[in-house]
């Protein structure tokens, strides 16, 4: 055959995913996330609709927003879908729960879940196991939660502790629990810093690849870091995402946190393409939740 008659071989372009992280719903708490129109089941069999409370108003509006923005942002191409952690507000702090009933929790979870799993770029789904405190133990809820999300669907739905994903070349080490972003303003992303150099140092050192994203929940505060590390041969680029919640202000964060006057919620955006991040989107809001008055 002629050149004139080969046909020229097109380059197929190389796969895009969006990946949409977020954690931290502790659905089943009056100030976490749930679904207008939730539907439970009371006593006597009979389906009730909970009220959303102002704060879950508020979430459940600021998500739906950031819902938007990712399939916006992914113009048709594939969206995976990570939870990574906390779903559901377990049993240890059973105070201004929406339902008495513990399976209620997991109910609440997948239908706050469920307009993910309505888009059909939407094809894989990763529940992370988070705190026993928010599950019950041994990831009960999370493991239900998949099961329940799994029910008549097409797409991968799996609820795990730890996982090493490589999407679209690009690979994440995701865990619900990290460290601290920092105690005080100055320190803030030191320790995800550190956290992140030891993850790189130990699988340079070992002769592994490091992981290029490494995602981290649990403490309800946005952080990102980017750590570049050096070596005689190349240079390693890791990034350390610690996503926020989609969760209000409760007793125990109040304490936990050392009375923050802020509290902020949301998710990130990450555009992975050919084996290299593209970019991450920092998709949050933050409200200051002081009490103002001229006394």
């Amino acid at each position: 055959m002629s050149k004139r008659g080969k046909k020229k071989r097109e380059m197929s372009p190389p796969r895009r995913v969006v990946v949409a992280l977020m954690s931290d719903m502790h659905c089943g708490h009056q100030l976490g996330l749930m679904a207008p129109g939730t539907e439970l089941i009371d006593d006597d069999g009979n389906p009730w609709t909970p009220q959303l409370t102002k704060v879950q108003d508020y979430l459940h509006d600021l998500y739906i927003s950031h819902i938007n923005i990712v399939v916006a942002l992914a113009d048709g191409d594939e969206i995976l879908v990570i939870h990574n952690g906390d779903a559901t507000q377990g049993n240890r702090y059973p105070s201004r729960w929406v339902s008495e009933r513990e399976s209620d929790q997991v109910k609440i979870a997948a239908q706050a879940l469920k307009p993910w799993l309505d888009l059909p770029n939407v094809k894989t789904v990763r529940i992370m196991i988070g705190t026993g405190a928010h599950n019950y133990g041994r990831g009960s809820a999370e493991v239900l939660l998949a099961e329940l999300l799994q029910m008549d669907k097409d797409t991968s739905i799996k609820a795990l502790y730890h996982g090493l994903f490589t999407i679209a070349g690009v690979t994440f080490d995701v865990a619900h629990h990290g460290t601290y972003p920092g105690s005080r303003g100055w320190l803030y992303g030191d320790g995800p810093v550190r956290y992140l150099r030891d993850i790189m140092n130990d699988a340079i050192e070992n002769g592994r690849e490091p992981p290029r994203v490494v995602a981290r929940a649990h403490h309800h505060v946005w952080c990102r870091r980017t750590l570049h590390k050096d070596t005689d041969t190349r240079t390693y680029v890791g990034d350390i995402v610690n996503t926020p919640s989609y969760t209000g202000l409760t007793d125990y964060a109040h304490q936990a946190a050392r009375s923050p006057s802020k509290v902020t919620n949301g998710m990130a955006a990450i555009e992975c393409v050919g084996g290299q991040v593209a970019s991450i989107h920092r998709l949050t809001a933050t409200l200051d939740v002081r009490t103002r008055e001229e006394l």
